[in-house]
């Protein structure tokens, strides 16, 4: 692999970055190149929208809003009494 640069002023400025970590000029230029793939990652992630939300924040927006419609809730407790009779058989 190789990378050639040929522009003076980045050259230098890679070598007082080097200069300045204490580093080779490769090792000057990784960290500047992962420093800038952050900087850009976080500011996309910034940018994007808020809709990123997880399926349980989904389903409490759900379940409030469920509540707030229904007038009279059937409860996990009453489904028995409401499906069958007193003899255990289907109404």
């Amino acid at each position: 692999m190789s990378l050639n640069i040929k522009n003076s002023e980045t050259h230098k400025l890679v070598k007082e970055l080097a200069t300045l970590k204490g580093v080779s000029l490769t090792t000057a230029v990784t960290l500047a190149v992962l420093n800038e793939i952050e900087k850009e990652k976080s500011a996309r992630n910034a940018a994007a929208p808020m809709n990123k939300k997880k399926r349980s924040d989904y389903l409490l927006e759900f379940a409030k809003e469920y509540t707030k419609r229904v007038k009279n809730p059937v409860h996990s407790w009453d489904i028995d009494s409401e499906l069958y009779g007193e003899d255990g058989l289907p109404k």
